[in-house]
């Protein structure tokens, strides 16, 4: 992502599970998800509530969000070339 202009802002996690606790291991986690994907990493521990197969204890479910930031020259182009082209470069021009 980095050769292409793009870095992580934060990524969430929700892991749905009725076991194993989250908690003893949430820090250890988010440290190491952190290391791996350059950017703040948080983990949520959710439980089903006794609900469906999650809650039966058949399964565990992840769901994770990213903000990835990027600039607009090298994650979409080179703004010279877009304004040298006659594109909109996402600004405007101010005139005294």
């Amino acid at each position: 992502m980095a050769e292409q202009g793009w870095s992580v802002g934060n990524v969430d996690c929700s892991v749905i599970a009725e076991a194993p606790k989250m908690a003893p291991r949430r820090a250890e986690m988010e440290s190491a998800l952190t290391a791996i994907v350059g950017g703040p990493v948080t983990i949520k521990g959710r439980r089903a509530e006794g609900i469906g197969g999650l809650g039966r204890r058949e399964g565990i479910a992840a769901l994770a969000t990213a903000l990835l930031t990027g600039t607009r020259s090298s994650a979409c182009g080179d703004a010279r070339d877009d304004q040298e082209a006659g594109g909109d470069v996402g600004h405007e021009e101010v005139r005294p």
